[in-house]
Order: C-alpha cells, then sequence, then structure tokens
C-alpha cells in the first residue's frame, strides 16, 4: 500500500510524505473497520442461530444477517461505535489528502508561473495607450449599431496599434 500511495501521489516533501502515511494509515484502519464490522455480525449469527430457527420455518443467509445486524443495531451499541469511527477515519483521510493538494499546487505554482512566462511574449502598453483604447472602446459602443457588438476587446498580448479607429482590429 506504501509503494502504491507513494507512486501515485508523488511526494516531494517531508510534510508531503506525512500527509501520505496520515492516508495510509486511515486507508487501512477503515479496512480493520471492514472486517471488524463483518465480524460482528458472523458473532451474531452464529450466537442467534437457535433462536432464528424457533421463529422462522424459512431461513436463508438474508433473515439470519437481518436478525444479526438488528440486534446489534438496537441492543449493542457496537455497529454504531464502528460506522462513527469509520466516518472519522474517512474525514481523516479526505482531510489529508486535501492538504497534500494544496502543498503540490503550492510547490508547482511557482513552477508553472515560470514555464508561462517563458511561454508568453511580454508586451509593453503604456498607460496613456490603454486609456486611449479604453476610450475609444466606450465611444465605439456609444455609436455602434445595434446588432454590432457593444464591447470592444483590447488585447495586450499584441503590440498596441497607434491608434484605435478600426472597429475589427484589436488596440
Amino acid at each position: 500500500m506504501l509503494a502504491e500511495h507513494q507512486t501515485t501521489y508523488e511526494p516531494a516533501t517531508a510534510a508531503e510524505k506525512d500527509l501520505v502515511d496520515q492516508m495510509i494509515a486511515a486507508s487501512w484502519r477503515i479496512r480493520r473497520m471492514w472486517t471488524i464490522e463483518t465480524a460482528l455480525l458472523d458473532c451474531e449469527i452464529v450466537r442467534r442461530q437457535a433462536q432464528v430457527k424457533k421463529e422462522f420455518t424459512h431461513i436463508d443467509g438474508a433473515v439470519e444477517l437481518a436478525q444479526a445486524f438488528r440486534a446489534l443495531a438496537d441492543d449493542f451499541r457496537s455497529l454504531a461505535l464502528v460506522s462513527r469511527y469509520e466516518s472519522r477515519l474517512y474525514r481523516v483521510h479526505h482531510r489529508a489528502y486535501a492538504a497534500l493538494r494544496e502543498l503540490q499546487q503550492q510547490r508547482k505554482s511557482p513552477e508553472e508561473k515560470n514555464a508561462k512566462r517563458t511561454q508568453e511574449p511580454e508586451t509593453n502598453i503604456t498607460v496613456e495607450q490603454a486609456l486611449a483604447c479604453s476610450s475609444e472602446s466606450a465611444a465605439l459602443a456609444a455609436t455602434s449599431a445595434p446588432n454590432e457588438s457593444k464591447v470592444r476587446k483590447c488585447n495586450p498580448t499584441y503590440p498596441p496599434n497607434d491608434s484605435c479607429s478600426s472597429r475589427t482590429r484589436s488596440c
């Protein structure tokens, strides 16, 4: 289970490894709760066999299981306790998973930002050019025909034009 989780989640720091360990421990304990629940039901089926034979003429596995479940649910707190532990362990696992993903995103974000910076061309647009473009866009929106787009988009990834006079060009 350890090797599978490490391959799947690829922890790179000590904190990430601790979170993967918490996820493994929670997963193992959840499986143990499943085993305990099964054993509780099996033991109660054996314990109640004589009584079930007296009460029912047709007995199958479903009847025995239902009677064992009823006894454990009504008379004992063991099933409720197993369920509560299992729910808590699912929350532990989920929180560790969420924290792991957040740490990995934080670790990878600077790398991704640097990769994007090298891919995108830098454009230098002055404040005056941006204001001129936005004021022309406002004028264009006020004078455009009803079927024309009322919003003019300025595209800063291209060098700005000297003027924003064309309705089809980006600023």
